[in-house]
């Protein structure tokens, strides 16, 4: 490709380019594509050696004069000749990067391919394209050309994704058939991106509920999916969704995923450490408020109702970190999502041979299906709104553990016991037959939630979750039912042995 020369009017402090810079922190054919893999939509470039020179022919920059301007002694992008409606303009070229290079503080940055996490910035090196102007305050007849996707040439049927500037069409008004004219600042609107979504824990069990049903309501393209386990990206990716490593205990590196982000799930860490979990969500808080990110939705639970007086023990981290919302000054919404019905073998401390169930209390809760809460949740970040809200999530009706074990009984067609147990004894005796082999800080914990059972801390019921989904939610003993008829042996995964070597306490 013949190198052109730097143009006239170019600032010395920035690298001119003739084709993008690609960070070595990408694979170095990042950009390529090939044309079986286009959606075709995409304007093509099939001589990629005559774009600088067709580009070098259309386009000057200048120096503003007018101290009525926006950009007044500044730079603009301006017609060198007519150019027709729909006419390719120029590439926007720069430093393409992935959004852990991000720099929050440039205004030259673009999307060139948000599914795969590409941007392209031109903020310290670029061509003619980085001095193109938005059209308000200049002009008072709108802008008059437009960023397109588009794919440049480099190969038998092989592209590679651009960003070019286009002349708008002529509009069925025909107001624009003329095009721009010769000499004519040629301006952009910079519209508003569709709202993006960063789902944490997208790979568990309630954020993949939300991760689905949003695929079902917005583009893949406006989802951000993190994990805990770095493994699952690969899944995410093929699906078109970009995924970003999350980690709660990096604050840096949680601001850096954040970004660009409007709507955050914020998922309570998978932790039994409160004051593990209280940092961890310091930093998921500390790291929106510095990424700027819009609306952080975070995931409570529903002990307590409405209320905020429930000594239930993971509650009281769930109303400190409300607290820490609170004082932050960030826009959020606490949803305190129902009890799952899903994890039914956690609070009976059943399992597939159990023939006895202990509860030291017992109590009226709202059970609800996780797939409900996920849908909901869901609908409930695409409706926007209950700005510094609690909103409760709970199922149709209540019942009580014993009312759960009858379903288990009913569904296996086993005879399953249920013996109460003093509260002094409780952990001791969990501790000795639990087969899972649980430590005896556990069922101390566990305690609490029976203690809240029995006062009454699970049994307020709220419409929200029918609202949402616009039918009846999933009754609790169905759920249990549903679960077992399909598979005899469920058990959640929070009462496997393995499961436990990940909570060591610090």
């Amino acid at each position: 490709m013949v190198s052109p020369s730097v143009p006239k009017a170019w600032p010395s402090q920035l690298t001119f380019l003739n084709r993008p810079k690609v960070s070595k922190q990408l694979p170095p054919k990042c950009l390529e594509v090939r044309c079986d893999n286009t959606d075709g939509n995409e304007h093509r470039i099939h001589d990629i050696e005559t774009v600088p020179e067709q580009s070098r022919s259309q386009v000057n920059i200048m120096r503003i004069s007018s101290s009525f301007h926006p950009a007044h002694q500044q730079y603009g992008l301006f017609a060198s000749r007519r150019l027709a409606p729909d006419a390719f303009v120029i590439l926007y070229l720069g430093y393409v990067h992935g959004p852990e290079e991000t720099d929050q503080a440039s205004n030259y940055d673009l999307c060139l391919d948000r599914a795969a996490g590409l941007y392209i910035d031109a903020a310290s090196m670029g061509n003619e394209a980085r001095f193109i102007n938005d059209y308000r305050g200049v002009s008072d007849s709108g802008p008059n050309a437009e960023f397109r996707d588009c794919l440049v040439g480099v190969g038998k049927e092989l592209f590679e994704r651009r960003i070019g500037v286009f002349v708008l069409s002529g509009g069925k008004s025909g107001k624009r058939t003329k095009g721009t004219a010769k000499g004519e600042e040629i301006l952009y609107c910079q519209e508003a991106m569709p709202p993006t979504y960063f789902i944490t824990g997208a790979s568990g069990g309630l954020g993949s509920g939300v991760l689905q049903q949003l695929l079902t309501r917005i583009p893949s393209s406006s989802i951000i999916a993190s994990s805990g386990r770095a493994e699952a990206a690969q899944h995410f990716l093929d699906r078109g969704i970009q995924f970003r490593q999350g980690d709660y205990n990096d604050l840096d590196g949680l601001t850096k995923a954040f970004d660009g982000v409007d709507h955050l799930l914020f998922a309570s860490a998978n932790t039994y450490d409160n004051e593990l979990r209280n940092k961890q969500h310091r930093n998921i808080i500390n790291a929106a408020k510095a990424a700027g990110v819009k609306h952080t939705w975070y995931t409570s639970l529903a002990w307590g109702g409405y209320r905020s007086d429930s000594k239930i023990d993971v509650q009281s981290a769930h109303y400190e970190t409300e607290r820490m919302l609170r004082e932050s000054n960030i826009l959020y919404t606490s949803i305190r999502e129902g009890m799952y019905a899903d994890s039914f073998p956690i609070f009976l401390n059943y399992g597939p041979t159990t023939k006895t169930i202990y509860l030291p209390r017992d109590g009226s809760v709202a059970y609800a299906a996780r797939s409900d809460l996920g849908e909901a949740t869901a609908n409930l970040m695409l409706q926007d709104g209950h700005d510094n809200e609690i909103v409760l999530l709970s199922g149709p009706r209540t019942h009580t553990l014993r009312e759960l074990a009858g379903a288990v009984n009913d569904a296996t067609g086993r005879s399953i016991k249920v013996e109460e147990l003093p509260l002094e004894q409780y952990v001791e005796t969990m501790v000795r037959l639990d087969e899972a082999k649980k430590p005896a800080w556990f069922f101390e914990k566990r305690a609490t939630w029976y203690k809240g059972m029995s006062a009454g801390d699970g049994a307020t019921v709220s419409n929200t979750l029918r609202e949402l989904l616009g039918r009846e939610p999933m009754d609790g003993l169905d759920c249990v039912k549903h679960l077992l008829a399909k598979n005899p042996q469920y058990v959640s995964h929070s009462t496997k042995a393995k499961h436990w070597t990940r909570f060591a306490r610090v």
